[in-house]
């Protein structure tokens, strides 16, 4: 018997879906460049975070007193729906 065609992209992501409940997203965070100072004295203390809808996942290290920070972190996180948008923000 020929197995069925998805019609559409959004079908096979629904396919997805109902196969597999949880996906593992890695992540490698490396660097920041020439970031907007935000400390009266000309730096900034940049740090990351990584959140669908409302839910934190990560927050990288702190780099203090730099506008070209450096992290190389490597993390992986949980994705139970893989149609929510991964949000990522910088913070001083």
């Amino acid at each position: 018997r020929l197995a069925k065609e998805p019609s559409s992209l959004s079908t096979v992501v629904q396919d997805l879906l109902q196969q597999h409940s949880l996906f593992m997203l890695n992540i490698q965070l490396q660097e920041g460049r020439d970031l907007v100072v935000r400390d009266s004295c000309g730096t900034s203390d940049p740090y990351v975070k990584f959140k669908i809808g409302n839910k934190h996942l990560y927050k990288s290290r702190i780099v203090y007193k730099n506008l070209n920070p450096r992290w190389d972190e490597e993390f992986t996180i949980p994705i139970e729906d893989i149609t929510k948008p991964l949000i990522i923000k910088v913070f001083d």
